[in-house]
């Protein structure tokens, strides 16, 4: 009986530390997602190749947290952390891969809402 209550007072004692440490990790990880921004960018991707490419080149940028690329509108979309990276570094990120980047918006044109963004690579972003 001795052993069993020692080997349970034992095991708390180890799990315990782990348990309150994933709690606190828990709590950070809101506060570092209301501190992302996202960027969306029109690519000139034609196939599931460029799609792959780009995806794999996403997945190792430093602080990219998540993104979505849909073939049929040519757009990348890149939730990142502004900490880590900007859009500039990301857009130019893609061009590296060979393909046209330009700022993405729904009617297909370049975005008339900030100053400069005609001319700009970092994407159309919330203004």
């Amino acid at each position: 009986m001795k052993k069993i209550i020692s080997s349970i007072l034992m095991t708390l004692l180890f799990v315990a530390p782990v348990l309150m440490t994933n709690a606190q990790d828990s709590k950070k990880t809101p506060e570092k997602q209301d501190n992302l921004k996202t960027v969306s960018y029109s690519v000139n991707m034609h196939c599931e190749s460029c799609k792959n490419t780009i995806g794999k080149m996403l997945a190792y940028e430093k602080g990219v947290k998540s993104f979505d690329i849909n073939l049929d509108l040519k757009k990348v979309t890149v939730k990142y952390d502004p900490a880590k990276t900007d859009a500039d570094k990301l857009g130019k990120a893609i061009e590296k891969l060979g393909y046209k980047v330009t700022p993405y918006t729904s009617s297909g044109t370049n975005c008339p809402q900030a100053p400069g963004c005609q001319k700009s690579k970092s994407g159309c972003q919330d203004h």
